[in-house]
C-alpha cells in the first residue's frame, strides 16, 4: 500500500504482453457514461483482447458483491450515472479483474464504500495479492497496514518504508 496526497504521485506503466499487462482501477476510472455498464465490461474485454463472457462478468460482480444487491441482468442494464458512486467504485474493480494481469494498480479503492464494503473489498485484493502484486494507493493507512505486506508512505516527495514482509523497519532516505 502506498499512502500518498493526492498532489504528489503519479504513475505511468506500460506493458509488451498484450491483454496481461497492469489493470488500475481508481477513483475517477474511466467509464463511457452513454454505454450501460454491459457495454463497459465489452470494452473491458476488448480491450483485455479476449471474448465478451457472461460467466466471466458475473463471476467477478460476485466478487465485488454487487450480485448480493441487484439481480445482474437489472445492473447490466444501467447506466453508471443510474448507480451510487460506491457501486461505480466496484464496477471499476469488476473492470479490472476481468483482464486478469499479473499486476493489479487500485488508487483509493474502498474511498467510496460503507465500511462492510470497503472490508470485503480489503479481503478480495489480499486474496488476490497470493496470486498477483496489488498495489493499492489510499489515505486510510489504518485500514490497510495490518493486511499490507509492505507499507510505505510518501510525503514530501521522500519514501519512507513504515513495513516490510510483516516487519517494522526505520525510516530511510
Amino acid at each position: 500500500m502506498v499512502e500518498r496526497p493526492a498532489s504528489e504521485t503519479s504513475l505511468a506503466l506500460s506493458s509488451s504482453s498484450k491483454g496481461r499487462g497492469p489493470s488500475i482501477s481508481s477513483k475517477s476510472s474511466r467509464k463511457i457514461t452513454s454505454f450501460s455498464i454491459k457495454g463497459n465490461f465489452k470494452i473491458s474485454f476488448d480491450l483485455a483482447s479476449k471474448k465478451y463472457s457472461d460467466s466471466e462478468v458475473e463471476r467477478v460482480l460476485n466478487k465485488v458483491g454487487l450480485l448480493d444487491e441487484e439481480d445482474i441482468n437489472s445492473l447490466l442494464k444501467k447506466k453508471p450515472n443510474q448507480l451510487s458512486i460506491g457501486q461505480i467504485q466496484r464496477v471499476s474493480i469488476a473492470r479490472a479483474l476481468i483482464k486478469d494481469p499479473v499486476v493489479l494498480i487500485f488508487d483509493e479503492p474502498t474511498s467510496a464504500l460503507d465500511e462492510e464494503n470497503a472490508l470485503n473489498i480489503l479481503l478480495l485484493l489480499k486474496e488476490l495479492s497470493k496470486e498477483k502484486i496489488v498495489i493499492i494507493s489510499s489515505h486510510n493507512k489504518q485500514l490497510f497496514s495490518n493486511e499490507a505486506d509492505q507499507l510505505v508512505e510518501i510525503k514530501n516527495q521522500k519514501v519512507t518504508v513504515i513495513k516490510n514482509n510483516n516487519h517494522f523497519i526505520t525510516s530511510k532516505n
